[in-house]
């Protein structure tokens, strides 16, 4: 067993983008994110080796559009009567979209978090430059953006007035 496909079908094609004659002349390695290629490799060694009988990872394989696709790896080795390797067998399950919700969450999370520690923060500034100023601060991080700025805007002047800026926003 080389890593080289004997045999796919059409839910594998779909999945990769690949055609069954594009897939068949592939291996699995070629296909794989290089993150998760050599756990992936450290497994089938020790299938190899007889150390366990099956394995399953979440990994991610390339679309043929460049594209990540999150997949659930549950791979199994046939052998010959005498033990010797034939050929694996893997079931693919598409977890993409369950992976980006996951991320999705954990994005949300980590905001929640710096919303409250904000505020706590917050609460405890008594002048308003600093509080200005933590908030402008707090908001470049949360937005994961490079510098910012706080306007306020003067209703009987009819303008702006830059209150706090950070780097280029002023």
């Amino acid at each position: 067993p080389d890593g080289h496909w004997l045999k796919v079908n059409r839910a594998l094609c779909e999945l990769t983008g690949y055609s069954e004659s594009e897939l068949l002349s592939k291996t699995f390695q070629d296909i794989t994110h290089p993150d998760d290629l050599d756990a992936d490799l450290a497994y089938v060694r020790q299938m190899l080796s007889g150390e366990i009988h099956t394995y399953q990872m979440e990994k991610r394989y390339f679309h043929k559009s460049g594209q990540v696709v999150w997949i659930l790896l549950s791979v199994s080795l046939v052998r010959d009567a005498q033990g010797k390797p034939l050929h694996f067998i893997a079931q693919i399950q598409d977890v993409t979209a369950s992976k980006e919700a996951e991320t999705a969450l954990e994005r949300r999370a980590a905001e929640f978090a710096a919303l409250y520690d904000t505020t706590r923060d917050l609460a405890q500034l008594q002048d308003l430059p600093t509080l200005l100023q933590t908030i402008v601060e707090r908001a470049i991080r949360l937005l994961v953006a490079s510098d910012g700025g706080m306007y306020i805007y003067d209703a009987a002047r009819g303008d702006l007035e830059v209150r706090v800026a950070t780097d280029s926003s002023t």
